[in-house]
């Protein structure tokens, strides 16, 4: 081979390489990948038709970076990291509106036995009230106004950015997301912005007591799976004609959860139990239909076989309808 030839095939052969570089950095732009496989496919993030920021398609989950979302919405968000926790925190001002009518007299009229005029005008006033949101890298919740929000998908931390499911942090805002409105990508629309209310206004008080008291007495050594498990037998007898009409009453229906024999049920459950408990009452549910659970080990499970229908088994408990 020539030097003329040699020369020219060394050119040829850098020139491939680069553009198989080049090519492979536009793949991994437009398709970007995680250290377990997850393909992170980028979306334009709009709110209220201007293009505000980058999120992610992450299989079939839209996420978008939690500094990014409360940042756009213009309500003077501090956001904090914990890098050795794992927990992101938001907090926002949401402005309180108060318009108060007031009345006055008036006398218009030459005549002083006329009878005065009331005349009423408007006095509107800001307030401001701080609500904290905050996250947890791993989990699939998240919590605000002392709610817990199901997100639907684990918050992730990817490159530097905690990711949040959007659909959790809509709720959390009463924020509606909508695709097709734009050229690419989704766009929020914050007219009716406004945080989800308190947990004291949403909850009751004494379903929320003994649905974390039974779910920590029955499964305090679980996953939080598990745990919620737990709970939705509970509601799903609530809602069965078959059983007792409250939380409360399932629970201490004769000879059915041991732990109200053994006087467990009274132990003061912890922080997982208080969060499965307010994660069943707001709808989240694991468990489809199952009305009953045993655990195989310690409990007598041929009842449970020769009468119901097995549905699954999450850690130590086998779920029956």
């Amino acid at each position: 081979m020539t030097k003329w030839l040699q020369k020219k095939a060394v050119f040829v052969c850098t020139v491939c390489i680069l553009c198989a570089l080049l090519s492979g950095y536009a793949a991994v732009d437009r398709d970007t990948m995680s250290n377990d496989g997850a393909a992170y496919e980028k979306l334009s993030v709009y709110v209220d038709g201007t293009l505000e920021y980058t999120g992610y398609m992450v299989n079939g989950v839209a996420y978008v970076p939690l500094r990014s979302f409360c940042s756009a919405l213009d309500m003077g968000a501090v956001v904090t990291w914990n890098a050795a926790s794992g927990v992101i925190s938001a907090t926002v001002q949401e402005a309180v509106i108060t318009e108060t009518i007031v009345e006055s007299k008036a006398i218009d009229s030459d005549d002083p036995e006329a009878e005065p005029v009331m005349t009423q005008h408007v006095v509107v006033s800001t307030s401001y009230r701080s609500h904290t949101l905050s996250a947890k890298v791993g989990e699939f919740y998240l919590t605000v106004n002392d709610r817990v929000l199901y997100l639907g998908g684990d918050v992730l931390n990817y490159r530097g950015n905690v990711l949040v499911p959007l659909n959790g942090l809509c709720r959390a805002f009463n924020i509606t997301a909508v695709s097709g409105e734009t050229e690419s990508g989704l766009n929020l629309h914050t007219e009716d912005l406004q945080v989800v209310r308190r947990g004291s206004e949403v909850y009751n008080a004494t379903d929320l007591k003994w649905l974390s008291h039974i779910i920590n007495a029955e499964a305090g050594n679980q996953s939080l799976e598990g745990q919620i498990c737990v709970g939705n037998v509970v509601l799903n007898r609530v809602r069965d004609a078959r059983f007792p009409d409250t939380v409360q009453e399932v629970i201490f229906s004769p000879n059915q959860f041991c732990p109200v024999t053994s006087g467990s049920i009274y132990c003061t459950p912890d922080e997982d139990a208080v969060i499965a408990a307010k994660l069943c009452l707001e709808g989240v549910n694991l468990a489809g239909e199952c009305t009953y659970f045993v655990n195989p080990t310690t409990g007598v499970t041929a009842w449970f076989r020769n009468n119901l229908t097995y549905a699954m088994s999450v850690g130590d408990h086998d779920f029956y309808y």
